[in-house]
């Protein structure tokens, strides 16, 4: 048997270690984006909560009301780019229990195949009633607290 060669042995004990903590490096940049990446989304939703509590009044809840679709209020116009900026799974939606007739609120799964919740047994006959009651919902869920609606 011949001389053992040491530095090709020390050699790959030193790449094992190189490439040992630059996976270590690796990992911990990758997390600590995670957690800026968190932060940051935790003062955006912050900061656009503010805003649209800023927003919605009960004038604009009954221009909703009156007029769920087509042109609104730039306020209005802000206030539902806001709710649709939303993540698809979770998002409440209407789907037609008897297309032009009836509609129902369900939550959209977010997943190619995956049912969406239809468990809310609320009927609706009329679509801007559906739609409204839907804009209210999610303006809840953006953690904006349903206020009274002004007098007819």
């Amino acid at each position: 048997m011949g001389p053992v060669n040491m530095d090709k042995g020390l050699d790959a004990f030193r790449d094992r270690e190189s490439r040992d903590r630059e996976t270590r490096d690796r990992e911990t940049r990758d997390r600590e984006t995670r957690d800026r990446e968190t932060d940051a989304r935790s003062v955006f939703d912050a900061n656009l909560r503010a805003r649209l509590i800023e927003l919605v009044t009960p004038e604009l809840l009954e221009e909703h009301r009156g007029n769920p679709v087509g042109h609104h209020s730039p306020a209005l116009g802000i206030v539902l780019a806001a709710l649709r900026q939303a993540p698809t799974g979770g998002k409440l939606a209407l789907r037609a229990v008897e297309p032009g007739r009836q509609w129902m609120i369900i939550r959209l799964s977010g997943q190619q195949g995956v049912a969406h919740d239809s468990s809310d047994q609320a009927r609706f006959f009329d679509e801007n009633e559906a739609l409204h009651e839907v804009f209210l919902r999610r303006l809840e869920e953006a953690g904006v607290p349903r206020i009274e609606r002004t007098a007819p």
